[in-house]
């Protein structure tokens, strides 16, 4: 019976520490959504406000691109694209060479001097006059053959009056130009505001402070989450740095781009780890109160049985004495029935063990 509740009082013991863990862990696991959550909804904002500054600066750089394009259409060849450009007050902190490009990829007029080569082989131009959907092309990041510095093409197709192709127009874009303007924020370690083409191929990645242009990321999981919805937010590792983010995303309605925020949820979580601790600690004493007062209970209960056993050892001496001595005795029970008699009580008073109904048996 003892050993029976030594049992139960150790799975009650490993039940309340199983309890303890699971409930600390849960909170933990609790307050790192809630933060994560949090910290995604600060993304949200942060990928809007990109979305928006790149919708319209995008806007504005195409319109750039068709009224180059009218004015070539109406006027033919221009004088002078530099004039040109800042007749249209456009900034060219950010805009490099301007090009007009024939049907065979020569130069017809461009803002570089003696640039005189052939763009033929360049992707946007094949692309251009194999589809005839009039559209802005945002190319991948390139290194310009004038600059030797990486720029981003935008360009729109040239046609002759009867819709075949007739060239291209092209604005070469310094790539920081895409990236985000923040710097009234104070970005978080390892935040990343990444611009990225449904190409899966990254048009500028912001990241402490520093940008980059080109990353392949089509082994990562945007391009899934764009096939599923437009905006959204996932948790995934970085195929760039190998980085766990919590990542906001949105894709700008007029073109094949994608804007993403991610903030590293190792140190989103950082500042919780103070916290985590006390409460890893705390889950830890519990268990250990909970195993001292099992190991009390246990201790307690050897201590009864021991007593127990040493209580029926002592009876069963004394009856053994009282069995052997000469003189006829009985005992009584509380109640003053007979329990015990020796052998001297039968031998002397006649009495046999079964003419004595309250004898123990």
């Amino acid at each position: 019976m003892i050993s029976r509740q030594s049992t139960v009082i150790g799975l009650v013991c490993a039940a309340l520490c199983l309890t303890i863990w699971v409930i600390t862990i849960n909170q933990i696991d609790l307050r790192r959504d809630r933060a994560i959550s949090s910290e995604l909804e600060n993304n949200i904002i942060l990928a809007k406000a990109q979305e928006n500054r790149l919708s319209n600066a995008l806007q504005v750089l195409d319109q750039v691109l068709l009224v180059l394009r009218d004015d070539y259409a109406t006027h033919g060849k221009t004088k002078s694209l530099n004039q040109r450009l800042q007749a249209m007050h456009v900034d060219r902190t950010y805009v490099g060479i301007v090009t007009l490009i024939s049907e065979t990829g020569d130069v017809i007029a461009t803002t570089a001097e003696g640039m005189n080569v052939n763009f033929a082989d360049r992707e946007y131009f094949k692309t251009h006059s194999a589809d005839p959907t009039d559209r802005l092309l945002i190319g991948q990041p390139i290194v310009g053959r004038k600059t030797g510095k990486s720029v981003i093409s935008l360009t729109r197709r040239l046609n002759y009056p009867n819709g075949t192709f007739a060239g291209v127009v092209f604005l070469a874009l310094d790539p920081v130009f895409l990236a985000p303007d923040f710097s009234n924020l104070e970005l978080a370690r390892d935040t990343t505001i990444t611009l990225v083409g449904l190409d899966g191929i990254v048009r500028v990645r912001h990241t402490n402070g520093t940008n980059s242009f080109g990353d392949d990321v089509r082994s990562g999981q945007i391009l899934h989450e764009v096939s599923k919805a437009p905006n959204g937010n996932f948790i995934s590792v970085t195929p760039i740095d190998g980085r766990r983010r919590a990542t906001s995303y949105r894709k700008l309605p007029a073109h094949p781009l994608v804007v993403l925020v991610g903030s590293s949820t190792d140190h989103v979580t950082d500042s919780l780890k103070g916290s985590e601790r006390i409460y890893l600690l705390a889950a830890t004493l519990g268990c250990l109160l909970t195993i001292a007062l099992a190991v009390a209970m246990h201790l307690a209960l050897a201590r009864s049985r021991k007593q127990l056993h040493e209580a029926a050892a002592n009876a069963e001496k004394m009856r053994s004495i009282i069995d052997a001595s000469p003189v006829p005795m009985a005992l009584n029970d509380s109640a003053g029935h007979i329990s015990f008699v020796n052998r001297a009580f039968v031998e002397t008073y006649g009495y046999a063990s079964e003419d004595i109904p309250t004898l123990e048996a």
